[in-house]
Protein backbone atom coordinates (compact mmCIF):
# COMPACT_ATOMS: atom_id res chain seq x y z
CA UNK A 1 0.00 0.00 0.00
CA UNK A 2 1.42 3.35 -1.00
CA UNK A 3 1.87 5.68 2.04
CA UNK A 4 3.34 9.09 2.70
CA UNK A 5 4.64 11.64 5.06
CA UNK A 6 5.55 9.08 8.16
CA UNK A 7 6.28 10.10 11.49
CA UNK A 8 6.81 8.85 14.80
CA UNK A 9 3.99 9.41 17.16
CA UNK A 10 4.02 9.54 21.43
CA UNK A 11 3.24 6.07 21.21
CA UNK A 12 6.05 5.18 19.28
CA UNK A 13 3.63 3.88 16.46
CA UNK A 14 3.97 5.84 12.98
CA UNK A 15 0.85 8.09 11.89
CA UNK A 16 1.56 8.46 8.44
CA UNK A 17 -0.96 8.96 5.35
CA UNK A 18 -1.67 5.78 3.12
CA UNK A 19 -3.59 5.97 -0.16
CA UNK A 20 -6.92 4.48 -0.07
CA UNK A 21 -8.65 3.12 -3.33
CA UNK A 22 -11.89 4.84 -3.18
CA UNK A 23 -10.87 7.56 -0.64
CA UNK A 24 -7.38 9.09 -1.64
CA UNK A 25 -5.17 9.65 1.10
CA UNK A 26 -6.57 8.95 4.53
CA UNK A 27 -4.64 9.15 7.60
CA UNK A 28 -3.36 5.96 9.13
CA UNK A 29 -1.06 4.80 12.34
CA UNK A 30 1.17 1.93 11.59
CA UNK A 31 1.71 -0.71 14.42
CA UNK A 32 3.88 -3.54 14.47
CA UNK A 33 1.10 -5.59 16.33
CA UNK A 34 -1.31 -4.49 14.19
CA UNK A 35 -4.57 -6.36 14.37
CA UNK A 36 -5.50 -6.37 10.75
CA UNK A 37 -2.34 -8.28 8.13
CA UNK A 38 -2.46 -4.92 5.92
CA UNK A 39 -1.78 -2.85 8.81
CA UNK A 40 1.29 -5.06 9.88
CA UNK A 41 2.42 -4.81 6.39
CA UNK A 42 2.40 -0.94 5.95
CA UNK A 43 4.49 -1.26 9.25
CA UNK A 44 7.09 -3.08 7.62
CA UNK A 45 6.98 -0.86 4.55
CA UNK A 46 7.76 2.21 6.08
CA UNK A 47 10.28 0.61 8.35
CA UNK A 48 11.85 -0.93 5.16
CA UNK A 49 11.54 2.53 3.68
CA UNK A 50 13.03 4.51 6.39
CA UNK A 51 12.69 8.35 6.17
CA UNK A 52 10.68 8.61 9.31
CA UNK A 53 10.51 11.80 10.95
CA UNK A 54 10.85 11.99 14.52
CA UNK A 55 8.20 12.52 17.35
CA UNK A 56 8.02 16.24 17.73
CA UNK A 57 5.88 16.55 21.43
CA UNK A 58 3.61 19.22 21.12
CA UNK A 59 4.71 22.97 22.56
CA UNK A 60 2.79 23.90 26.29
CA UNK A 61 0.87 26.33 23.76
CA UNK A 62 -0.62 23.59 21.75
CA UNK A 63 -1.16 21.56 25.03
CA UNK A 64 -2.90 24.60 26.50
CA UNK A 65 -4.73 25.54 23.21
CA UNK A 66 -6.23 22.09 22.93
CA UNK A 67 -7.29 21.54 27.07
CA UNK A 68 -9.17 24.95 26.57
CA UNK A 69 -11.04 23.81 23.29
CA UNK A 70 -11.83 20.65 25.47
CA UNK A 71 -12.63 22.12 28.90
CA UNK A 72 -15.75 21.18 30.03
CA UNK A 73 -17.62 21.77 33.14
CA UNK A 74 -21.02 20.93 34.98
CA UNK A 75 -23.00 24.15 35.53
CA UNK A 76 -23.03 23.17 39.36
CA UNK A 77 -18.73 23.31 39.27
CA UNK A 78 -18.71 26.13 36.95
CA UNK A 79 -20.53 28.01 39.42
CA UNK A 80 -18.64 26.98 42.67
CA UNK A 81 -15.41 27.76 40.00
CA UNK A 82 -16.79 31.29 39.59
CA UNK A 83 -17.54 32.02 43.59
CA UNK A 84 -14.29 30.42 44.71
CA UNK A 85 -12.32 33.06 42.54
CA UNK A 86 -14.31 35.94 42.78
CA UNK A 87 -16.18 36.18 39.91
CA UNK A 88 -19.74 35.69 41.99
CA UNK A 89 -20.38 36.37 45.60
CA UNK A 90 -21.22 32.87 47.34
CA UNK A 91 -25.67 34.14 47.00
CA UNK A 92 -25.17 34.45 42.87
CA UNK A 93 -23.46 31.20 42.39
CA UNK A 94 -25.87 29.73 44.14
CA UNK A 95 -28.78 31.69 42.33
CA UNK A 96 -26.86 30.80 38.81
CA UNK A 97 -26.44 27.15 39.52
CA UNK A 98 -29.82 26.62 39.68
CA UNK A 99 -30.12 28.10 36.55
CA UNK A 100 -31.31 31.83 37.00
CA UNK A 101 -29.81 34.82 35.64
CA UNK A 102 -27.41 36.16 38.93
CA UNK A 103 -27.25 40.34 38.57
CA UNK A 104 -23.58 39.94 37.47
CA UNK A 105 -24.40 38.40 34.56
CA UNK A 106 -27.48 40.81 33.89
CA UNK A 107 -24.08 43.92 33.93
CA UNK A 108 -21.87 41.81 31.64
CA UNK A 109 -25.00 41.64 29.09
CA UNK A 110 -26.26 45.40 29.34
CA UNK A 111 -24.46 46.22 26.63
CA UNK A 112 -26.17 43.25 24.13
CA UNK A 113 -29.09 43.99 22.34
CA UNK A 114 -32.27 42.72 23.54
CA UNK A 115 -32.48 39.92 21.49
CA UNK A 116 -28.99 38.67 22.22
CA UNK A 117 -29.41 39.11 26.05
CA UNK A 118 -32.25 37.27 25.94
CA UNK A 119 -31.09 34.29 24.01
CA UNK A 120 -27.89 34.35 26.49
CA UNK A 121 -30.87 34.06 29.30
CA UNK A 122 -32.27 31.01 27.74
CA UNK A 123 -29.23 29.22 26.80
CA UNK A 124 -28.07 29.43 30.74
CA UNK A 125 -31.52 28.45 31.96
CA UNK A 126 -31.42 25.31 30.09
CA UNK A 127 -27.39 24.82 30.71
CA UNK A 128 -25.80 21.58 32.11
CA UNK A 129 -23.01 21.82 30.50
CA UNK A 130 -20.45 24.76 30.31
CA UNK A 131 -17.92 25.28 27.40
CA UNK A 132 -14.80 26.93 27.91
CA UNK A 133 -14.82 27.67 24.29
CA UNK A 134 -18.42 28.88 24.22
CA UNK A 135 -19.08 32.17 22.26
CA UNK A 136 -21.62 33.50 24.90
CA UNK A 137 -19.16 32.70 28.09
CA UNK A 138 -15.96 34.16 26.01
CA UNK A 139 -17.89 37.57 25.76
CA UNK A 140 -19.33 37.22 29.60
CA UNK A 141 -15.16 36.94 30.69
CA UNK A 142 -14.21 39.74 28.31
CA UNK A 143 -16.94 41.71 29.86
CA UNK A 144 -16.05 40.84 33.33
CA UNK A 145 -12.66 42.20 32.12
CA UNK A 146 -13.45 45.69 30.93
CA UNK A 147 -12.47 44.58 27.76
CA UNK A 148 -9.29 42.81 28.43
CA UNK A 149 -8.51 39.26 26.50
CA UNK A 150 -5.55 38.25 28.41
CA UNK A 151 -7.10 39.07 31.97
CA UNK A 152 -10.13 37.21 30.80
CA UNK A 153 -8.30 34.34 29.57
CA UNK A 154 -6.53 34.32 32.86
CA UNK A 155 -10.09 33.74 34.95
CA UNK A 156 -11.46 31.43 32.72
CA UNK A 157 -7.90 29.18 32.96
CA UNK A 158 -8.54 30.15 36.61
CA UNK A 159 -12.12 28.66 36.60
CA UNK A 160 -11.96 25.87 34.46
CA UNK A 161 -8.35 24.84 36.60
CA UNK A 162 -6.16 25.22 33.59
CA UNK A 163 -3.34 27.42 35.41
CA UNK A 164 -0.94 24.20 36.02
CA UNK A 165 -0.78 23.30 32.07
Amino acid sequence: MEFRNPAYNARGTIDCEVLHPSMGWVPFTASPDDQEAQGREVYADIMEAGGIADYVPPSDDDVLALARAEAVLTRATFCSALHATGVLPVSEAVEAAKGNWPATFAEFTAAMSEADAADAQIRWAAATSIHYADDLLQQLALAHADGDQATATATLDAVFNLGGL
